[in-house]
């Protein structure tokens, strides 16, 4: 009978005080979660850290993928996008009043459901946003990089 349990010590996962720690898989670079389960999660799904995750979208994509469109806007373009971007992420915030995930109201984040890199023209709709607060944005995007579809709601 095969054995089916996954050796995440073979795969580098150790343990510190700042959290479960394990390398790329492409380029070596330590990712660090929170809590073992995402670690392990991130293991099984072979997932790289970021910098790597945009390296193989743009490949993919044949270098179609930017993770920002600010060459699209002159001077003035850019001082409209940050107003519409101040307000889009204040909506955001005062819809939800905090964060989706753990319901925390410290240190607050707007979060694109869709990326702006992939659908532009949501970039400001307050029907793709959702609020999640830093540490919970921050594992989001470590565990999934920067992806179309940014968050699943369930």
């Amino acid at each position: 009978m095969a054995n089916n349990k996954m050796d995440y010590k073979s795969a580098g996962l150790t343990q510190s005080q700042d959290g479960w720690h394990f390398d790329c898989p492409t380029c070596g670079k330590q990712r660090t979660y929170s809590s073992e389960f995402t670690a392990k999660r991130a293991i099984r799904n072979n997932q790289h850290c970021t910098s790597c995750s945009n390296r193989k979208r743009e490949q993919e994509n044949n270098g179609a993928y930017s993770k920002s469109l600010s060459f699209t806007f002159s001077k003035k373009d850019k001082h409209v996008e940050r107003r519409l971007k101040h307000a889009w992420t204040m909506g955001v915030k005062e819809r939800d009043g905090c964060c989706q995930v753990c319901f925390s109201e410290e240190k607050l984040h707007a979060h694109h459901i869709f990326g702006k890199s992939y659908a532009p023209s949501l970039r400001h709709s307050l029907n793709n946003g959702i609020t999640l607060c830093e540490p919970c944005h921050r594992e989001f995007h470590q565990l999934n990089g920067y992806t179309q579809i940014q968050f699943a709601i369930k």
